[in-house]
């Protein structure tokens, strides 16, 4: 149940539902390969390595290689601390950003209009 709204709430923050269920798979156990992943997270085979492939681009996860050269590739995830502060500074700019965006709108409006309106109606 509160793995569940782990991954909801891990979707809000923009996650997909299946780069929250991989997300949290890797907390759990890691490094692991991509089947391990497919099976320990439930998405399926045949997405996994698509879904690794956008978190790897996103930063979610890193691959992790063996001294082997026959070793399959594995992946970890970014500590989730790292993350929160990731997703906090985030959040904390594009605020900045639109607080200052929204003034500057709301300051170059005509406030001085003169029509009358009806509403028909009320």
């Amino acid at each position: 149940m509160k793995i569940q709204k782990t991954i909801d709430t891990l979707k809000k923050l923009g996650f997909t539902e299946y780069e929250a269920k991989v997300y949290i798979a890797l907390l759990q156990e890691h490094p692991l390969n991509g089947n391990s992943i497919a099976i320990k997270s439930g998405v399926p085979s045949p997405k996994i390595y698509e879904t690794l492939q956008k978190m790897l681009d996103k930063g979610y996860v890193f691959t992790v290689y063996s001294y082997e050269k026959s070793a399959s590739k594995h992946y970890s995830p970014l500590p989730y601390d790292d993350l929160i502060n990731s997703i906090e500074n985030e959040f904390l700019s594009d605020i900045t950003l639109i607080k200052s965006s929204l003034n500057t709108i709301t300051h170059s409006s005509n406030l001085n209009w003169t029509e009358l309106f009806v509403i028909e109606g009320y």
